[in-house]
């Protein structure tokens, strides 16, 4: 059998929030979920300051992903969130950008585009990202 991303979601919700309050994915902390190879990579967003407290919920949730049919290996990440946006994660799961980030200038500042700085000897300079999120 091929594991889905809803045959993971179900197995992740035994295991239970950081506050031993309801499960991590009805609470919005699983994202990123990516499966390959019989192997699933997820995130689960937890607050930077018990990041280190939280470990043993990142192993809890490995573990039981693991164990889903069709799955040899679960890798998870604990990421951190940013202060204010606590009350984001528990109205929900954060909306899809698509995968692209939206950078935006801070309100009432008008959008000003960055100094140049010249190279010598180059003409173009070219960044690249994979663009892969995990």
């Amino acid at each position: 059998m091929t594991a889905t991303r809803e045959s993971v979601l179900a197995q992740l919700r035994k295991v239970k929030g950081p506050d031993k309050t309801g499960n991590i994915v009805d609470l919005g902390l699983v994202s990123d979920i990516f499966i390959a190879d019989r192997k699933v990579y997820f995130s689960i967003t937890v607050p930077s300051e018990r990041a280190q407290e939280l470990e043993p919920l990142r192993a809890a949730a490995e573990k039981v992903a693991a164990s889903v049919e069709g799955i040899d290996k679960a890798v998870v990440a604990l990421t951190a969130s940013r202060k204010g946006s606590a009350s984001q994660s528990k109205s929900g799961p954060a909306p899809a950008h698509g995968g692209q980030a939206r950078p935006s200038a801070p309100r009432g500042a008008p959008s000003q585009a960055p100094a140049r700085a010249d190279v010598p000897g180059i003409g173009a300079i070219i960044a690249v990202a994979s663009g892969k999120g995990g």
